[in-house]
């Protein structure tokens, strides 16, 4: 029999392998109860991590998705203004976009377009956007000026033509990543952290409120250490002395790290049990022996029903996680409705899209259960009533429930809505309804625009008496509008389009163009152009024009035509007219220049008489009591050979037979000639005369270029009484202008195109003949019209006036010859047959100093130069002679007795351009009838004194 103490021994060796066996088992499941809290602890870090990389790529995506819009490929910064402020509110996580170039803000959502906007933040990171051209994902950021709650950018790159060339960016709070957080929390008292690459914390689980102050702060030391190390799991002490247990997983793209972490008390609480079986009291071994088995059954299978648990865990997240992505994708709201046997409705799930329509932030929607009443509230009255009565339908048919309508969104706007949603009944007697809800405004908007725009469309083409027209060309089927029956004379379609239908109603004469012309666009791909005729059944023939263009594939080959026929009978008809009235007018025209060309020369004789018989007078009555009688009359006459040569000058303007010849022109030989030509004049009026010339030529008509000026200059001269006139040339790319400043009276605004009509003078309403007649400037316009110089005038009444011709320049500088200055006499040859004519000219021409050897005909005028011994010096001679000669030939007759370089000079009463052609072969000058003697004067002069060099050179004398 065994003692007391050798049953204790016993009892103590049977138990003490029992109580080995149970710590040592109870050691290993402690270990793979702990093991398996850190596994989920790593996948609680990991799934975190990847739930946020997704909301990170879906936001991107989009951001991306807005960098490629159409407004910012146009550079249209106020239609992207638009879009980012929808995009904000379609997208709830989004509190505001921002695009940027490299040191500028664009738009700002958070103001008004067009506001003053703040410098960017966080430049570094934008630069990065720039240099990588990669998205960036900013870290967390506090602005209390802004709002007191954290926030986080993401950046995406705006690419054109392979060139980052701005920034946009989405600033997200910081707690719209609360929610992900709390969804993995898997262990009693667990809580998961965010941080950015910085190690600032972006959002927290156990955060109470979106302004947390612990957002953008660095974690604890222990926390910190355990971040820069990268172990995988460790233990550390949070912000409030709790030890935790932490798993870390990264965040790719974002550079984040998330923190999943358990309580130090519950990652210990096995080790605790263990302990308390260990050492506890020695009564306590019979029952964890008798408890082992039962024990050790109930530790696996709570292993494996936490095993269990954590997939199931796992696929509830990827599951909710597929069904959260496909409702952030979706474009609107995914929802069940249950209705209860009770009667109670309600929305078990709803997706996040529906804070767009309800005006809540998406942090609200979450664990919240929507009342149907609230939603209904939210729709039109006529919505409300359609909505319930569908409700009622198909909850009684379980039909399908398909409504149309219109609810008032969070900001206030009555937004288009469509539903559809599947109808069943589950065993409890609860009618489901999953469905969706679309927002179809902008489609609703569309299709009204579509519909006015075809009203518009419609209504446009009949009035225009216009119809448009299809043609495939693959299928060679016809369509087009009812408004191509009507230009075909039918009211009503008849029947299908067709090439027969248009052929019927072509007009014979224009058939084979038609076609011709199609065919041609057809083959050739190029736009359609013709002009047909149709035969109306009544037999009214009218005018249709076609335009139209091809559509192409990539073959080249056309496969499509469009186009428009319009009525173009009226223009047509207008278009004959006008031609008649051009052949009317252009006959009218020739025939007053016949009639100007026959009375210039028949007009201009006794005014020529006039003119040498009054300054011979002039100058024999020197001092005589009726010199002044003999000042009017010269006046008047002046009066009257400007009348003559400006209704002249405009009448060959008009008739176009005035010959343009255009050369490299020196300006400064021009501009000074007219100088000196007036100096005398503005020196008599007290008024100075500046000329600024320069080195620069120019690509015109000397003589038609000199008239110009001249004109500008004289009109300056007529209205400018103190000051005075400058004359300047200005550099304008490859042309020139011509500048004409004067001191005058100015020009009032309204009548800047007024000057230049005929016989309209500024200031003159009492017709002063002292201020010209009003026609310089109608010829200075026509002239320049003519060369192709356009003219242009401003002007400051009381101030005075520019007047400025634009002419091409050319590159060099092309030297003229002058003439010798100074006095001279000679011998003048002097051929006309009108005898009063002849007498005047030599009166005045002997009064000057020449000796004149005056003749009716050339052989007279040869017989009184040989019996007088001498040679001409210069001959002057009338252009129609006797006998049917001419000057010309008088002229060409005396250079072969006296030498070719024999100056002379053709006075002319005719206008046309056969003399003019004339002269420049011969190489002789042209005075126009009625000649100022101080013109003529001063003509012979510089021929005689230049010895004839010059003679060979065009020279036509403008006064």
């Amino acid at each position: 029999m065994l003692s007391a103490r050798q049953l204790a021994l016993l009892a103590v060796v049977t138990l003490l392998p029992v109580a080995v066996f149970a710590a040592i088992t109870l050691s290993i499941l402690q270990e793979s109860e702990r093991g398996v809290l850190e596994e989920q602890l790593r996948q609680s870090a990991r799934t975190t991590a990847a739930a946020v990389e997704r909301e990170i790529a879906q936001e991107l995506a989009a951001l991306t998705t807005l960098a490629s819009s159409d407004a910012l490929e146009r550079g249209d910064l106020t239609a992207f203004d638009i879009q980012a402020r929808r995009a904000v509110a379609i997208r709830p996580s989004w509190e505001l976009v921002i695009l940027t170039d490299r040191d500028r803000q664009l738009v700002n959502t958070r103001f008004a377009f067009g506001e003053a906007l703040p410098p960017p933040l966080d430049l570094p990171s934008i630069a990065e956007v720039f240099e990588t051209g990669k998205p960036q994902v900013t870290g967390v950021r506090v602005q209390p000026a802004w709002r007191p709650d954290a926030m986080v950018g993401l950046r995406v790159p705006v690419v054109r033509d392979g060139k980052v060339v701005q920034v946009l960016s989405a600033i997200l709070p910081a707690w719209s990543f609360h929610g992900l957080l709390k969804d993995h929390i898997v262990a009693e008292g667990g809580r998961i952290t965010m941080v950015d690459r910085d190690n600032r914390i972006v959002a927290r689980s156990h955060s109470a409120e979106a302004d947390d102050p612990l957002i953008g702060k660095l974690p604890t030391d222990s926390v910190l250490e355990g971040l820069r190390a990268g172990d995988g799991l460790y233990e550390a002490v949070a912000a409030d002395r709790e030890r935790f247990l932490l798993a870390q997983a990264a965040v790719p793209q974002s550079g984040w790290a998330v923190l999943a972490g358990a309580p130090h008390r519950v990652v210990m609480a096995p080790l605790v049990r263990s302990r308390l079986f260990l050492f506890g009291g020695g009564g306590l071994a019979l029952v964890l022996a008798a408890l082992f088995g039962a024990g050790l059954i109930a530790a696996f299978t709570r292993r494996q029903e936490a095993e269990r648990r954590l997939e199931a865990l796992q696929a509830e997240k990827v599951a909710e996680q597929r069904l959260a992505d496909i409702a952030a994708n979706f474009p609107g709201v995914i929802f069940r409705r249950v209705l209860y046997p009770d009667g109670r409705m309600t929305y078990p799930y709803i997706s996040d899209t529906v804070a767009g329509f309800l005006g809540y932030r998406v942090e609200e929607l979450h664990g919240r259960t929507f009342d149907p009443a609230e939603i209904g509230q939210r729709m039109e009255p006529e919505t409300a009533k359609r909505w319930r009565d569908a409700v009622e339908r198909s909850a009684r048919t379980l039909e399908p429930m398909h409504l149309d309508g219109t609810i008032i969104d969070g900001r206030g706007r009555p937004r288009r809505v469509r539903s559809h949603s599947t109808t069943r009944r589950d065993a409890d007697g609860s009618v489901v309804w999953d469905g969706v809800l679309l927002d179809v405004t902008d489609l609703h908007e569309a299709e009204r625009a579509r519909r006015e725009g075809e009203d518009r469309l419609a209504f446009a083409l009949d009035g225009a008496r216009a119809g448009l027209w299809d043609w495939d060309v693959v299928t060679d089927r016809v369509t087009w509008s009812e408004g191509m029956w009507r230009l075909f004379g039918y009211g009503r379609p008849m029947g299908e389009p067709t090439p027969d239908a248009i052929d019927r109603v072509l007009h014979p004469d224009d058939r084979d163009a038609f076609w011709r012309a199609n065919r041609t666009a057809k083959d050739s791909g190029a736009p359609l152009r013709v002009e047909f005729r149709v035969v109306h059944p009544d037999g009214e023939v009218r005018w249709i024009g076609a335009i139209g263009r091809c559509v192409v594939d990539e073959a080249g080959r056309t496969v499509r035509m469009t186009g428009l026929d319009i009525d173009i009978t009226d223009r047509k008809r207008i278009e004959d007219e006008l031609h008649h009235a051009k052949e009317e007018a252009e006959r009218a025209s020739v025939a007053k220049s016949k009639f100007l060309a026959a009375a210039s020369h028949d007009l201009r004789q006794p005014v020529q008489s006039l003119l040498f018989f009054s300054h011979v007078l002039s100058e024999r009555l020197a001092g005589h009591g009726a010199q002044e009688l003999v000042g009017t009359m010269q006046q008047a006459l002046d009066a009257l050979k400007g009348l003559l040569d400006g209704i002249l000058d405009l009448s060959k303007l008009d008739a176009g037979v005035v010959d343009v010849r255009r050369e490299t022109v020196p300006l400064s030989p021009l501009l000074n000639r007219i100088g000196a030509e007036y100096a005398p004049r503005f020196a008599q009026k007290g008024l100075t005369l500046k000329v600024l010339a320069g080195d620069a030529a120019v690509e015109s008509d000397p003589t038609l270029l000199g008239r110009i000026v001249g004109n500008l200059v004289e009109n300056a001269l007529k209205y400018t009484t103190k000051g005075g006139v400058l004359i300047g040339c200005r550099r304008r790319g490859d042309h020139l202008r011509i500048e004409v400043w004067d001191t005058g009276i100015g020009i009032p605004p309204g009548r800047l195109d007024d000057i230049f009509e005929e016989f309209v003078q500024i200031g003159n309403p009492e017709r002063d003949r002292t201020q010209g007649l009003g026609l310089g400037l109608a010829i200075v316009k026509r002239l320049s019209r003519l060369l192709g110089h356009p003219m242009s005038v401003r002007s400051v009444p009381g101030r005075g006036s520019v007047f400025a011709v634009t002419v091409p320049r050319k590159a060099g500088v092309v030297a003229v010859p002058c003439a010798a200055s100074g006095q001279g006499q000679g011998v003048v040859a002097l051929i006309d047959d009108e005898a009063i004519i002849l007498e005047g000219m030599q009166a005045m021409l002997d009064a000057w100093g020449f000796r004149v050897i005056a003749a009716s005909d050339l052989d007279t005028a040869r017989e009184l130069l040989a019996e007088a011994g001498v040679a001409p010096d210069a001959v002057v001679a009338d252009y129609r002679l006797r006998g049917g000669r001419t000057g010309g030939e008088a002229i060409q007759a005396m250079r072969t007795a006296y030498g070719a370089d024999l100056p002379a000079v053709v006075l002319t009463g005719d206008t046309g351009p056969e003399l003019e052609a004339e002269a420049r072969r011969a190489g002789f000058a042209v005075l126009h009838k009625p000649v100022r003697p101080d013109a003529l004067r001063r003509l012979l002069r510089e021929l005689i004194q230049a010895g004839g060099r010059e003679s060979r050179a065009i020279r036509r004398a403008a006064d």
